[in-house]
């Protein structure tokens, strides 16, 4: 039985500023829920993690919303002014990996070190080795055709497997020097 269960979720239901008996009465349960996609607050990332942090992922990294996640998230959303996709993917994107700002900054640790920009000799090695390859149903690389490329260049590049996605997604767009 989660934690949050026991008081039968009526923290959620309560307008932001509304205290209730587990609030502690910080800044957090004072802040105005927010809409139209501001800046996340220390605070609100708090609640958020407190209520998803510890719910299990699927197997590519995402929530899951099986087990009544789904309805913790809605919730959320709908506390915050967000979208459901919002408050998964600030989970998923941010909170959940350490090198970002707003995971150093849940976490109490220094913000992580800037990464060097990536270099045009960078980006032709990154698409002279992904870009040929095949994509999958969505348009993302095939995890079978890139083997363990994707991790190589990872290493090679002090960058996690995410960052080198990201990286060829930003390539694949037609305003960049990879289509010119």
């Amino acid at each position: 039985t989660r934690s949050r269960d026991r008081e039968g979720m009526a923290w959620l239901n309560r307008a932001p500023g509304q205290k209730g008996k587990s609030d502690s009465g910080t800044q957090a349960n004072k802040a105005p829920g927010r809409s139209n996609g501001g800046p996340w607050s220390l605070e609100h990332d708090q609640e958020l993690w407190s209520v998803l942090g510890g719910e299990p992922r699927t197997a590519s990294g995402s929530l899951s919303v099986a087990g009544g996640v789904g309805a913790l998230v809605q919730q959320l959303a709908q506390r915050f002014g967000r979208t459901e996709m919002a408050i998964k993917e600030r989970i998923a994107k941010e909170l959940d990996d350490p090198n970002t700002k707003a995971y150093a900054r849940l976490h109490g640790l220094p913000p992580p070190a800037k990464m060097d920009p990536w270099t045009l000799a960078d980006d032709q090695v990154i698409w002279n080795s992904l870009g040929h390859l095949p994509r999958g149903k969505m348009g993302g690389l095939s995890r079978a055709a890139s083997g363990d490329l994707v991790s190589q260049l990872a290493g090679r590049f002090g960058r996690d497997d995410k960052g080198i996605i990201a990286r060829l997604k930003q390539l694949e767009d037609p305003k960049s020097w990879a289509h010119g």
